[in-house]
């Protein structure tokens, strides 16, 4: 079972975190081509994006850590425990990310959805993908 959770959390979080990186690196690279400014270079402005993702990615990962509390028994039978332990404070940080930070351009939309979206995604299929390794392993023993 712990095998699986490792294997469950590269899908969910750091899979991710790669994609994000790379995603994050490209649309700064095409976003600030021409970025001209009195203070910073555009050179310096996408090394502070990656900064950027690798803190926030970081910050993801730590905040999926309680995935790993599906290897107690208790938890991995209740349902509503499994979903919360593996939803709820990294969809909390997205949430509260994008309640402090709204923004009305279309570039900072691209960037959030970059930002975001792969985690949605691999936390989504990672639950799903551990729901039915539990239930047929459960069913297998039964």
């Amino acid at each position: 079972m712990e095998k699986e959770l490792k294997k469950t959390f590269r899908i969910a979080v750091l899979y991710p975190s790669l994609f994000t990186i790379v995603g994050i690196t490209i649309f700064s690279i095409i976003e600030n081509y021409n970025y001209t400014s009195e203070w910073v270079t555009k050179e310096f402005v996408i090394f502070l994006s990656i900064i950027h993702v690798l803190i926030y990615s970081g910050i993801f990962c730590l905040l999926s850590l309680p995935i790993f509390l599906n290897k107690f028994e208790k938890i991995r039978i209740n349902v509503i425990l499994r979903i919360l332990t593996w939803f709820l404070l990294p969809f909390g940080f997205i949430i509260c990310v994008y309640q402090k930070y709204r923004y009305l351009t279309y570039s900072n939309f691209i960037y959030d959805f970059i930002l975001n979206f792969p985690f949605i995604v691999g936390l989504i299929y990672s639950y799903i993908r551990f729901s039915r390794y539990y239930d047929k392993t459960k069913n297998d023993n039964s």
